[in-house]
């Protein structure tokens, strides 16, 4: 029985990964690069603002941060939920189920997507990148959400689309569900995903609404 569910945030919840990307790219263009779809995803997902400009050469790390979040604040207005998201998460809270956000995102962004979504009474715990000393695929940020919650974490399900959040839901000891919609063939080999091991792939929210028996 399932009593808390964390959930990735981009990716997962709202289909943002193609926003990245557009942010990333108009970052990348002030410093005269310019790569395509796939090589941002590969130099720039899951990396801080200081890892991708050691790796790319840029050297005002602050310049690319500022360009970098001023795309987001401009682009993000548009992101919207995947499809079955709200009636899922919904579902949940009527079943009593515990629900927070574990992301690797900035504190200040998932604090302005939460409120443009109206979401600020779904989740009894938010936990972004600020909050804990080690990223993913470190179990931490896991295990502190599970604490705060008060379940254990055999009883709580981590919903991501990432091998980090795979990874990091099954060093934590909890159960893990996969979200691999068709939107996220360029963003991910799926095949190595899988081989992660999670507990439930799924690739539609009606389809984890069927796992949760909601």
């Amino acid at each position: 029985m399932i009593k808390a569910i964390l959930f990735d945030f981009d990716g997962t919840l709202v289909n943002s990964l193609g926003f990245y990307v557009k942010a990333y790219d108009v970052a990348l263009k002030k410093f005269g690069l310019v790569f395509s779809d796939k090589e941002i995803v590969n130099s720039c997902f899951a990396k801080t603002e200081e890892e991708i400009c050691q790796n790319l050469k840029i050297k005002d790390v602050d310049d690319f941060r500022k360009a970098y979040f001023n795309a987001i604040n401009r682009l993000f207005k548009d992101v919207e939920f995947f499809p079955g998201v709200l009636e899922t998460l919904n579902l949940a809270q009527k079943k009593k189920i515990k629900l927070g956000v574990i992301t690797f995102a900035y504190k200040w962004y998932i604090d302005k997507m939460i409120n443009h979504l109206n979401l600020q009474n779904c989740f009894g715990v938010i936990l972004s990148s600020d909050d804990v000393k080690n990223l993913k695929p470190h179990p931490e940020m896991v295990l502190k959400a599970c604490k705060n919650m008060g379940i254990p974490r055999n009883l709580t399900l981590v919903v991501g689309d990432s091998r980090g959040d795979m990874v990091m839901g099954k060093a934590a000891g909890c159960q893990t569900a996969l979200f691999i919609p068709e939107t996220h063939r360029i963003f991910y080999d799926f095949n190595a995903l899988r081989k992660t091991q999670p507990d439930f792939v799924f690739n539609e929210f009606k389809d984890l609404k069927e796992i949760l028996g909601l």
